[in-house]
């Protein structure tokens, strides 16, 4: 469901000890054989991360929502909520990076509501649902750009969204 852009992205982490190699094994299968049949992208090797302790898997996790949030699918565009605002200057570098990522026009900057009515950060843009497995490469760069950790709100009804009457 997540490959083909009908589930939010979520971080999938496959854990093994150290010296199992099933999920080496699984995933060259999967590869192979679907990669060969057109059936996956090379870039959906993204969608998965795997670890060897659980310690790992927590870390893993916890990088995935460093600043990501949640995303938000709509009738016509993706919303990538944030934790923090996305600089306006990384915008062109952002978009020569993933203009593959794009059905068509550019990733944009604003604030969006979350399924909790909280006003946040997010970019925007009209996702290639083909190409999931580069949302997943977005979410990773965007979580390990230098931006500075998210602040507690001041006043949280100051970023509550407006509630339609």
């Amino acid at each position: 469901m997540i490959q083909t852009g009908r589930t939010p992205p979520i971080p999938l982490v496959l854990l093994a000890p150290a010296g199992d190699d099933f999920w080496e094994g699984w995933e060259q299968h999967m590869h192979e054989g679907l990669a060969k049949r057109g059936l996956i992208s090379p870039e959906d090797h993204s969608l998965l991360m795997r670890a060897r302790t659980a310690p790992e898997a927590i870390a893993l996790i916890c990088r995935f929502y460093r600043v990501f949030h949640a995303a938000q699918f709509g009738a016509d565009r993706l919303e990538l909520l944030l934790h923090v605002p996305f600089p306006t200057a990384l915008l062109p570098p952002l978009n020569h990076a993933f203009a593959d990522l794009l059905e068509e026009g550019s990733i944009q900057a604003g604030e969006s509501c979350d399924d909790r009515g909280i006003l946040r950060p997010c970019l925007r843009l009209h996702i290639d649902k083909r190409r999931i497995g580069r949302l997943y490469q977005l979410i990773d760069h965007l979580n390990a750009l230098d931006l500075p950790p998210s602040q507690a709100l001041e006043h949280p009804g100051e970023r509550l969204c407006a509630v339609e009457s």
